[in-house]
């Protein structure tokens, strides 16, 4: 089967690139940093992976450099095209994040399909971190069921939340209730000392129809404004409250809005980094050729030398004569001793500097590595900028809410005011009134107890009403919309919410674990097939436990090897296990398998192994195994392929 991949605009090719490759091989992309090995095998793991929905993995390709990261930086859009088989795949994408495909991609592709060197398994290998619960929960409807876990988990703690609040409220409502309790006790022990004041009042006045029922009016009127006053400030307490709470609303975006700005002037000073090391890229490049010159230039004397001290450690250890080359029983190994010293120098020496070589090496393809997240860089830039863009949206509308709150509270007090003036003129002409109608001292002493007495109801009267209110607002909860203004009926609802999502989470727990478990099994048995046909000199099982989901590997001696402890070769080895087990158990029927640069990493006689038993999967799955590699020979300036049969 063969398959033609066509880019267009794609990393630092302008215009148009096509490749070929044929399944049932391996193919090896051979050519010097920044030619475009990479780019490669990203836009391949592009197409197949695109669109991807999952938040987690948008940032997994985001890292990994797949995506809209490879667009030329001198173009707005790119295309890619795969024909293979049945399959004619396209794909046009944007610097805005936007892809247009007439196929459906799996997003899966990125973990079962591709090792590179920044995959998700190599870097836990390679920094001892063994939790590899992800790949079972993404290789099945673990992921999905997480998911909803999660969801009830929430509501769960949401429902917890509220119990809380209510039973804090409740305990706040029964110390309110007690004080409304004694205050009304207290109001109708005035009113009885009123009523009673009244009757004597009542008995003291000149007998004065027209004054006599204005008096009784105005103190109804006095009564009934007196009332009117308290709904009002009532009322306008709540006000006071709903234009808090859009005040609130307003400070907690902006704080937000400050943050994300934070945020965009950190990566900014990045993406400036960045273009800086983008400039640098052929100096880079040119440093990184010359290096590897130079590392080659080494290698034979290094050989050499090695070569000499192992003939002279040989002379010594079969007693074999410097001088004539004979066997001999005794003779004075001090020449050959300072020989093999003197050697040892010019090989230490030579081993430093192709050292030395290799980390300035290491350091300058780290950052032409770094220019590649560029984009990367300027798309998280464009997402906080329409982050703040949909804030600074909802706080414009917060902000209306607000002003036609404060509005509607201005002209309330305003009201509130007049009506406060009017009160206090018809008191004013009651106290006039009363001396008017008054025929003794008596009456005047005992209608100014009787008034001391009014004061002192409407102040306690303003204290139960303002209790009611409070005791109303500690009854009443929001869930989720639905206002319920009785705790006893809210506690009911909750309390059977909470068990019903006990019940839903216990189900759907147990059908995760047993995904989780079903994929590790299975997983497991594909690890210990690759791993019998790759082998280890000191390593006897490979494998993923069934509890926690980690990476276990046992020597032969069956002690536990931390992942950290293990030597760079096998540490890559045991990815490539991984990534094979992972793609031939879960994703066989994709044809593609790609790697970016691991294959260096491992011994001649691993790497031999490695690509043998790839390439009998290849010939079994009819799959296509595209690998990249290095050319560190300075002649070659562009990337050629070798078929691997």
């Amino acid at each position: 089967m063969k398959a033609t991949l066509k880019m267009i605009n794609i990393g630092n090719i302008q215009g148009e690139q096509i490749f070929e490759f044929e399944s049932g091989e391996i193919t090896i992309i051979v050519g010097p940093n920044m030619s475009g090995k990479s780019r490669t095998i990203k836009a391949i793991a592009t197409i197949e992976a695109f669109p991807i929905k999952s938040k987690f993995l948008q940032q997994e390709a985001l890292r990994l450099g797949v995506g809209n990261s490879l667009i030329n930086y001198d173009e707005e859009d790119a295309e890619i095209e795969l024909i293979y088989s049945s399959q004619h795949k396209h794909l046009k994408m944007t610097r805005n994040e936007e892809y247009e495909t007439n196929t459906e991609g799996n997003e899966n592709f990125l973990y079962s399909s591709m090792l590179v060197q920044n995959s998700r398994i190599l870097e836990n290998i390679t920094y001892g971190n063994s939790d590899f619960s992800w790949i079972v929960k993404e290789m099945s409807l673990a992921k999905n069921y997480d998911i909803v876990l999660r969801i009830l988990k929430s509501y769960d703690e949401r429902i917890s939340d509220f119990l809380i609040k209510i039973q804090e409220n409740d305990s706040l409502i029964v110390e309110k209730i007690k004080k409304k309790d004694d205050i009304i006790n207290k109001i109708n022990e005035i009113n009885q000392k009123i009523k009673k004041l009244n009757n004597e009042i009542n008995a003291l006045i000149e007998i004065d129809p027209k004054k006599k029922k204005r008096y009784d009016d105005l103190e109804a009127e006095i009564k009934e404004y007196g009332e009117e006053l308290r709904k009002q400030e009532k009322f306008n307490r709540k006000l006071e409250v709903e234009i808090e709470k859009q005040e609130s609303t307003i400070q907690s975006l902006n704080t937000k809005v400050e943050s994300l700005k934070k945020n965009i002037s950190k990566l900014k000073d990045r993406y400036k980094r960045l273009k800086e090391i983008e400039k640098e890229k052929d100096e880079l490049n040119k440093e990184i050729k010359d290096f590897l010159k130079r590392k080659n230039k080494l290698t034979e004397p290094k050989v050499n030398l090695e070569l000499d001290i192992k003939y002279l450690k040989n002379k010594i250890k079969f007693k074999i004569c410097p001088t004539c080359g004979q066997s001999m029983e005794i003779f004075d190994t001090k020449d050959l001793e300072s020989e093999i010293e003197e050697k040892n120098k010019k090989l230490k020496k030579i081993i430093d500097e192709i050292n030395s070589l290799a980390e300035e090496t290491k350091e300058r393809e780290k950052k032409l590595k770094e220019s590649e997240k560029l984009q990367g860089v300027h798309g998280e830039i464009a997402s906080y900028a329409e982050q703040i863009s949909n804030i600074n949206r909802k706080n414009e509308e917060n902000e209306k809410k607000k002003n036609l709150y404060k509005l509607d509270y201005e002209e309330k007090v305003k009201q509130f005011n007049e009506d406060k003036e009017t009160l206090e003129g018809k008191i004013k002409e009651y106290e006039e009134l009363k001396k008017k109608i008054a025929v003794s001292e008596k009456f005047i002493k005992i209608s100014d107890e009787k008034s001391k007495l009014t004061n002192e109801l409407g102040s306690f009267t303003i204290k139960e009403g303002n209790l009611k209110n409070e005791i109303e607002i500690l009854s009443e909860i929001d869930l989720w919309g639905i206002k319920i203004n009785d705790n006893k009926i809210s506690k009911t609802i909750l309390n059977k919410l909470k068990n019903e999502l006990l019940e839903v989470y216990s189900f759907v727990e147990l059908n995760s674990k047993e995904q989780k478990q079903g994929v590790a099994i299975n997983f497991n048995e594909n690890i210990e097939k690759v791993s019998k046909v790759i082998g280890f000199r000191n390593i006897k099982k490979i494998m993923l436990g069934l509890e926690n989901y980690e990476l276990k590997v046992f020597q032969k001696d069956k002690k536990q090897q931390i992942l950290s402890n293990l030597s760079s070769s096998e540490k890559g080895i045991i990815a490539g296990i991984l990534q094979i087990s992972l793609k031939e158990t879960y994703y066989a029927d994709n044809p593609f398998f790609i790697g970016d640069e691991v294959i260096h990493s491992l011994d001649k006689t691993r790497v031999r192994i490695f690509l043998d038993y790839l390439k009998s999967l290849a010939k079994k799955y009819d799959w296509f195994v595209i690998f990249t590699q290095i050319s560190d020979e300075e002649e070659v300036k562009d990337i050629r392929i070798i078929h691997y049969r």
